[in-house]
């Protein structure tokens, strides 16, 4: 299976797709990210600062605690 997502997003649907599908399913993903992303690194605009920030929480929260699924 191959998950299309945003790219700051992939590494957390990536493990939430694995765990809901379980272990026998191989999980691809495509990050996309508009044209205008690569003009500049991440760290130079706020806004997606925050999104890495935000993903990034999301993901050791989902790692961690499983985000009520069992």
């Amino acid at each position: 299976m191959n998950v299309f997502t945003f790219g700051s997003h992939a590494r957390r649907s990536h493990l939430v797709y694995e765990k809901a599908y379980g272990p026998g399913t191989e999980v691809g993903v495509i990050a996309w990210e508009p044209s205008a992303y690569a003009a500049e690194p991440w760290w130079r605009s706020s806004e997606r600062s925050i999104e890495f920030l935000v993903q990034g929480v999301g993901y050791f929260y989902e790692l961690l605690l499983n985000f009520g699924r069992a």
